[in-house]
């Protein structure tokens, strides 16, 4: 059959589109879900949020309702958590409907990523676990996400960045004018003008001397000096020229 948009398939369901209304098929292109809804996202943790009628509610793989057409919106659902809206506050719940918070955060920026989810404020960020522990409290300005243990975040007073753990512990402190995030084992920061790499122990890894980092991937980071930019490995080797020449960027974004 034909669609308008036909997104990735999640949890063995895609969903698509017809003429502005939204349902799902699975992986032989039969529709289990049907075109019934104003709005949906996609699949996870084996449900969906769906909108009918101005309202949101959660769907499981078959189509059951799990979570009735009740809410004002939602954030996905990871390892049995998630967040719904009402009256323009989130709260976390569990995929029975349990409230673990109350309505009280303005947004829910992530859905959940190894049991904490990261909430707002007044502008002001933090983090809640699926308990409903604010294990960050919701007081930072500027916050990164929690890769490999630690978040970014800055410093109001300073305006420099650090790192803190789950126990909101300043793990590494606050002494960098921009840092990325950690990805194999490796964190780029900036200091004065240059930028190099630190382990989690704030051990200086990769000398702070790059005019422009990138965060690593897979084992590989993008630097540059000048016009000249490259590869190069954990250990800050050099593995091969970056063929295309375009700057991807000179301090990460951490807020992704």
């Amino acid at each position: 059959m034909n669609y308008d948009d036909i997104r990735k398939y999640n949890n063995d369901r895609a969903c698509v589109e017809r003429d502005g209304k939204f349902g799902y098929i699975d992986r032989d292109t039969e529709e289990v879900i049907p075109l019934i809804y104003d709005a949906a996202r996609d699949f996870s943790d084996g449900v969906a949020l769906v909108c009918l009628d101005g309202k949101w509610g959660l769907v499981d793989v078959d189509g059951r309702e799990v979570l009735p057409m009740q809410y004002d919106g939602g954030v996905s659902f990871v390892d049995g958590y998630g967040a719904m809206c009402r009256d323009g506050k989130y709260a976390i719940v569990d995929k029975s409907g349990r409230e673990v918070t109350p309505y009280l955060y303005d947004k829910v920026v992530h859905p959940f990523a190894d049991g904490v989810a990261m909430v707002t404020i007044e502008g002001r960020y933090g983090y809640v676990d699926t308990q409903g522990v604010e294990v960050v409290p919701v007081e930072y300005l500027v916050m990164g996400r929690f890769c490999e243990g630690l978040a970014a975040t800055r410093d109001e007073e300073s305006g420099l960045y650090g790192f803190i753990d789950r126990n909101n512990r300043v793990v590494i402190p606050f002494e960098y004018d921009f840092v990325g995030s950690f990805s194999d084992g490796r964190a780029a920061v900036c200091s004065d003008g240059k930028c190099g790499f630190i382990d989690a122990h704030n051990n200086e890894v990769i000398a702070i001397t790059y005019d422009y980092v990138g965060n690593f991937e897979d084992g590989l980071a993008i630097v540059g000096r000048g016009e000249d930019f490259y590869y190069i490995d954990v250990n800050g080797d050099f593995v091969k020229d970056y063929d295309d020449n375009i700057l991807r960027a000179k301090v990460p974004d951490f807020m992704d």
